[in-house]
């Protein structure tokens, strides 16, 4: 069985690592900080679409609310301009009709 010995370290060559580690260390540091900002601006950017989702949200509930009433209305406009119509239609076919209710 052969074993390998590794040369001593000297000191230049752990200087040399320990930049290389500082250096390393600077660059997660500042990519650590970027992630951090985009997270924030990612937040911010949800809320701001949390905010536009419910003003949606509640332009549609109004807008459905004037279609109701609209339909209302127009529905019994047609029952007003119906009715006086159908009867004479049936009465014309020689359809008794007894009553008429809205």
């Amino acid at each position: 069985m052969t074993t390998t010995t590794e040369p001593p370290v000297g000191p230049e060559e752990v200087w040399k690592i320990l930049r290389e580690v500082a250096k390393e260390s600077k660059e997660t540091e500042r990519q650590f900080q970027e992630t951090e900002r985009r997270f924030q601006e990612t937040d911010l950017r949800f809320q701001d679409l949390e905010r536009r989702f419910q003003d949606t949200d509640k332009y549609l509930k109004e807008v459905g609310g004037r279609i109701d009433k609209l339909g209302g209305r127009l529905g019994q406009f047609v029952q007003e301009m119906v009715r006086p119509a159908v009867l004479r239609l049936f009465q014309s076919l020689d359809i008794e009709v007894h009553e008429v209710h809205s």
